[in-house]
């Protein structure tokens, strides 16, 4: 689809772009070599508050924006039991069980984790997995998207220019860098829903009204998708025990409390943006057609939002699929140039 977009609208959408990228691009690291350097790049010192940890984790949590949208339009309300409570239950346990373990490692990454216990082989062996997990092309496939919808550039430019100022502010300055636009973005992504919903019940009405206009199978649970299929999404959110990311943010807290709580405020977080998702993603279904489902969020902004909201909103949408790609992006970087070649060449294992 094409969204019409007002020039208010480009205009916000490329100030949100733009203070993102100067927020990563004016991140200050210290200038060091060697180890230290290394995580200094790569976790940003070990220094994140609890403010900056939370920013990350829930900014970084949701780049398949969309693909939440087109569950939502397929299977309706179940979406919280599937792509909610799980990843809730799965957080809660991460930051009960390991998140002060692994803060407290003097490991850097999961396969450096692995080398320090079971040696080298298992560690490149993990770095090859990592890497097959960390390859942000959905995120940049995603970016691509909103971004032909909003200014109707042909797909693979807008995913090359998409992809390109995602990794220009994480190249320069690591995972601060990558921290410092978070924060912006987690901003947008909270404004823009926030603003939909807004627009959405002075459009449309309560949600008990919305809920009538629902089809039949969006009004039960397990609607369509069956309780064997709830069941693998319980299966599918275990991927958090070894997500590279969320491994990544956890032993970049400044201490081990702050890992900790960090992640029972992101689980609150996210609680609160799966709520915003669900309700306007459930508007959308009953009062539009969806031929495309994936675009369903984009098709209730269209219908429903003036000029400098939807501008707002489209940067939120956009925020949330970079921020997932640029936190991939180094994660895979870190595989690849720390985690592999180093060990190849035979480098010390972080000892900070």
């Amino acid at each position: 689809m094409t969204l019409h977009l007002a020039p208010a609208d480009v205009v916000t959408l490329v100030l949100a772009i733009a203070a993102a990228m100067v927020a990563g691009l004016t991140a200050k690291r210290r200038a060091t070599t060697g180890v230290t350097g290394v995580v200094d790049f790569v976790l940003a010192g070990r220094t994140l508050t609890l403010p900056l940890f939370v920013c990350t984790l829930v900014a970084t949590w949701y780049g398949a924006i969309l693909g939440v949208g087109e569950f939502i339009a397929t299977y309706g309300p179940v979406m919280i039991l599937c792509m909610g409570v799980p990843y809730y239950v799965a957080g809660i346990l991460y930051a009960r069980l390991l998140a002060k373990r692994i803060r407290s490692s003097s490991a850097l990454s999961i396969p450096e984790q692995l080398s320090n216990v079971y040696g080298k082989r298992i560690s490149i062996l993990a770095s090859v997995l990592v890497l097959v997990i960390t390859i942000p092309a959905a995120y940049q496939l995603t970016v691509g998207i909103i971004l032909h919808a909003a200014v109707g550039w042909p797909l693979p430019i807008a995913v090359i220019v998409s992809t390109l100022l995602a990794l220009a502010y994480v190249a320069k300055g690591g995972l601060m860098s990558d921290v410092r636009a978070n924060v912006v973005q987690v901003i947008l992504m909270y404004s823009g829903f926030i603003a939909l919903l807004i627009c959405v019940l002075a459009v449309h009405g309560s949600p008990f009204t919305m809920f009538d206009h629902l089809p039949a199978t969006h009004r039960t649970i397990p609607g369509n998708i069956g309780w064997q299929g709830m069941l693998v999404w319980w299966v599918i959110a275990l991927q958090t025990f070894v997500d590279p990311s969320f491994h990544m943010r956890t032993a970049a807290a400044s201490t081990p409390i702050v890992a900790q709580r960090g992640i029972i405020i992101s689980v609150v977080c996210w609680i609160v943006f799966d709520m915003l998702q669900l309700i306007t993603g459930l508007y959308a279904v009953a009062y539009y057609q969806l031929p495309v489902p994936a675009e369903s969020f984009l098709v209730l902004a269209d219908a429903v939002m003036p000029a400098v909201w939807k501008g707002l909103f489209v940067a939120g949408v956009l925020s949330a699929a970079m921020s997932a790609l640029d936190g991939y992006a180094l994660a895979s970087a870190t595989a690849i140039g720390h985690d592999i070649i180093d060990r190849l060449r035979k480098q010390p294992p972080n000892t900070n």
